[in-house]
């Protein structure tokens, strides 16, 4: 389809950085002539929206510089020209000393040689303080292939292979396992990585999305709801559910607020009517001291925008969806491992080659980020053990 000159324009506006927005539904719009003149464009209720420039002011149609929001609103623009997270904080997930007694911690430790397999060998120490053995094997005891060679293997599950794909190419390197070995592998790893990345706090933004997408599991059509920070794109909560507009998701806001530790000023959604419930029973103020959040319900810009970054982000799960022709159960590992890649191994061009993560102030020390994140998890449900 061709675009319009106006359109065009307001595209070329917003790939310049020339949008800023300043408040929740108003934005800054540099002229394209004029440099240092700026116009409003102001997003109202009912899908209205309006610009101080003369060609809205004569015409009050699209102007470019409304074509431009729309675009900014739909693709995003460069992170320098938008809202920084609610917060600066850093939080640095680092790979845990291994070196150090699992019982009770202590340092008190010596290498009492290696203990090897077929295929790598392992290091083994000997606390002073219980007189044990221990392994620096945190995260994949009692398995008999590396760490390295495990979480390659689950990199490329999720990267869109099926476990029979992944054997084969682990065949080219001299590796022989099963399909069901390596399921065993993707399974225990998210156990492990799920519950420790939902204890995380994101620093994510003042406006959300929401969307939803049906799956096929164990042959019945699903719903899978999932809300998204606008800037970062982190996926900060999800749901499951049997229907589409009729179902409760009030849960899902309650679990986005309750990571995220703050109610969102802006929130973007479909028309479905459950979503207006939810915000209403979780976001809607109760008194004045509430925070103020504003429900905008599919705005119609043109190619119906409003929620494409939403869109794009469901594609990547929708891709690996149809690829295994449907889910088996409800407590399958792959929703929750596909949203910790999403936000924690895939990097963005739209967030300069960052993670979603990383946007959000959650930086994964070293480049094998599932070996790190493994570890801690492992670290974490040990502790969870000992009580």
């Amino acid at each position: 389809m061709r675009m319009t000159t106006r359109r065009s324009n307001g595209k070329e506006i917003m790939r310049l950085g020339h949008v800023t927005k300043i408040h929740k539904n108003r934005y800054k719009v540099e002229s394209q002539s004029q440099k240092g003149v700026f116009y409003d464009v102001k997003l109202g209720k009912d899908s209205k929206v309006s610009c101080t420039c003369k060609d809205y002011a004569i015409k009050k149609g699209r102007c470019k510089h409304i074509y431009a929001v729309e675009f900014y609103r739909g693709f995003g623009a460069s992170t320098a020209h938008k809202i920084t997270p609610k917060s600066g904080h850093k939080t640095m997930i680092k790979a845990p000393n291994v070196a150090s007694c699992p019982r009770h911690g202590t340092k008190h430790v010596i290498m009492k040689g290696l203990r090897k397999n077929k295929h790598y060998a392992v290091q083994v120490y000997y606390c002073k303080n219980c007189k044990r053995k221990f392994s620096e094997n945190l995260g994949f005891e009692r398995l008999k292939a590396s760490p390295k060679m495990i979480t390659a293997a689950i990199n490329m599950y999720f990267n869109g292979e099926s476990f029979p794909d992944v054997v084969d190419t682990l065949l080219l390197l001299g590796i022989k396992v099963t399909p069901k070995t390596v399921e065993n592998w993707v399974v225990g790893a998210i156990a492990k990585i799920y519950p420790f990345v939902s204890g995380l706090t994101p620093q994510v933004s003042d406006e959300w999305r929401s969307d939803e997408m049906f799956i096929s599991i164990g042959g019945q059509m699903t719903y899978l709801y999932l809300m998204m920070d606008d800037q970062t794109r982190y996926w900060i909560s999800g749901h499951l559910a049997d229907t589409k507009e009729t179902a409760n998701i009030c849960s899902m806001f309650q679990d986005a607020a309750h990571s995220a530790k703050f109610k969102p000023e802006t929130m973007i959604t479909d028309a479905a009517s459950n979503y207006h419930s939810a915000w209403k029973h979780e976001y809607k103020p109760k008194n004045n001291q509430d925070k103020k959040t504003q429900h905008i319900r599919h705005i119609h810009f043109d190619d119906d925008h409003n929620n494409n970054k939403m869109e794009r982000a469901i594609g990547e799960l929708r891709d690996r969806e149809k690829v295994m022709r449907g889910l088996k159960s409800k407590n399958t590992a792959v929703i929750p491992g596909m949203i910790i890649k999403h936000n924690f191994m895939h990097k963005h061009l739209g967030l300069n080659g960052q993670t979603s993560s990383e946007a959000a102030g959650l930086n994964v020390e070293g480049i094998n980020k599932w070996l790190v994140l493994i570890q801690n998890g492992a670290l974490q449900q040990s502790k969870w053990l000992k009580g």
